[in-house]
């Protein structure tokens, strides 16, 4: 609850949750679930952190479990956050954003052993599937299906998360500007996915149009 009630005393951000019904782990079942978002900037792991801690998001009372990228442990703040809880990093290579990632194959490895042992301990994770930090957000980057892979793997379901106004407040261009400090969140029901397609084509759709209008799918018909 560290980063949720920072944000209370120093209110660098404010959030507002649709569909919070689905974040609060309290009265379902104890069996794990990956939580998908999609992904703009560093203060995407804080946000998870203040959900987690405002709503509920534990399983049993475990923390969740965000796999994020290690270049984010330069700054302290997040560094301090990602290391007392026990979140799993991943590397990669230094390129540019005209360049698929990369990511360093022992790294790789460590992260999809880290990921599977927590979902069998009863944590649930969070995954970001673009990666890293977006720089054309609000519009999603490509995607990967690592999410979909480890839900089918454990046979645990998926929950979506989007995020809208991330870029207003701090992007890849620009840093921290807060031209805006209103972040608004949407949490769709659990699912399962019988495909990999099934999953991408519902991580685009649903969070695609939620980060650009602020809008279901649905309402954009």
């Amino acid at each position: 609850k560290i980063a949720d009630i920072l944000l209370r005393i120093i209110p660098f951000f404010e959030l507002e949750v649709f569909g919070q019904e689905y974040l609060n782990r309290q009265n379902t079942d104890s069996q794990p679930r990956i939580w998908v978002s999609n992904h703009v900037s560093e203060v995407d792991i804080l946000i998870f952190l203040v959900l987690a801690g405002r709503f509920g998001m534990k399983n049993g009372g475990r923390p969740i479990k965000i796999l994020y990228w290690k270049s984010l442990e330069k700054y302290p703040l997040l560094r301090l956050f990602l290391k007392t809880a026990g979140m799993i990093p991943v590397d990669m290579e230094n390129t540019g954003y005209e360049v698929d990632n990369k990511y360093k194959l022992e790294s790789i490895k460590s992260m999809m052993k880290l990921m599977s042992k927590a979902i069998e301990e009863g944590f649930d994770v969070a995954i970001l599937p673009e990666g890293r930090r977006n720089p054309d957000a609000p519009t999603l980057a490509k995607a990967f299906p690592g999410a979909y892979r480890l839900s089918k793997k454990h046979k645990v379901p998926i929950n979506l998360i989007g995020t809208h106004g991330v870029e207003q407040f701090w992007n890849v261009e620009d840093g921290l500007h807060a031209r805006s400090r209103k972040i608004s969140i949407k949490c769709w029901p659990t699912a399962t996915y019988e495909s990999q397609d099934a999953f991408m084509e519902a991580f685009y759709d649903n969070l695609g149009h939620w980060a650009v209008a602020k809008k279901d799918i649905q309402e954009c018909a």
